[in-house]
């Protein structure tokens, strides 16, 4: 799969009409199975360029087409699917897990939408299966999950319908070590088995190194760096260089 992402024009304005941040960002062509990590300090414009790849802010030249194997798509749901660091924000806590998995799962037959629970039980099986703790608490409230649960459950949420597209949003920042190299992995089997793409908002340089095919570094709105594993830069003290330069 092939996906670019075209240039990023988008302001923000203060209630006194002043503009408050402009984030301007150079096409981009991806493929499938990369995880792209974006660094950058606080305010640096990661999580407002992700709200424009997920639909969620519209540039100001217009709704974003993201072009994938030569189509122009909108961007949003289904092709866009997105993971915050706050779990509230990607699980509906009194809603039990079963219930949560059912809303993220589209429909494949009108069988499925009369008689979700029990049309779509295989489907839900297949979704949790290798999440042992998810299974077995597949009746449970959300909001009785630990936080490491939650996040798991978010996750497999995000990508029940297969987006082409997941955007993984400070995922980790209220996780253990423990949860945080199993979403890691999970995030790795999800784009080579569905020749998928994931973006990754995050401060850990040494994660980034591990784990992405490639890093943008952010600042003030602008991609100041674009660097892949063959670069000589591809190393924690050269990249938080780039960071504190500017």
């Amino acid at each position: 799969m092939e996906v670019i992402i075209p240039n990023v024009e988008m302001k923000l304005f203060a209630d006194n009409g002043e503009c408050a941040f402009c984030l301007k960002t150079p096409s981009f062509r991806f493929a499938g199975g990369e995880i792209i990590f974006i660094l950058g300090h606080n305010g640096s414009g990661k999580s407002t360029f992700l709200k424009v790849v997920s639909g969620e802010l519209v540039p100001s030249h217009g709704p974003l087409l993201i072009r994938v194997n030569g189509v122009d798509i909108k961007s949003g749901p289904p092709l866009v699917s997105v993971v915050r660091q706050s779990t509230d924000e990607n699980v509906a806590c009194d809603l039990t897990v079963n219930e949560n998995l059912l809303l993220r799962l589209p429909p494949e037959t009108w069988i499925d939408s009369v008689f979700p629970l029990k049309a779509m039980s295989v489907r839900l099986s297949g979704a949790l299966k290798n999440h042992g703790a998810l299974t077995s608490n597949g009746n449970m409230p959300v909001r009785n999950l630990s936080l490491g649960q939650r996040q798991r459950l978010a996750f497999v949420a995000a990508t029940a319908g297969i987006p082409r597209l997941l955007l993984l949003d400070e995922f980790l920042a209220s996780t253990d070590v423990n949860v945080s190299a199993a979403l890691l992995e999970l995030t790795h089997e999800f784009v080579s088995q569905n020749d998928a793409i994931a973006f990754v908002v995050s401060h850990d340089i040494s994660v980034a190194l591990v784990h992405a095919s490639r890093i943008l570094v952010l600042d003030s709105g602008t991609v100041c760096k674009e660097m892949t594993r063959e670069n000589d830069e591809w190393n924690e003290q050269s990249v938080l260089n780039l960071i504190r330069k500017y």
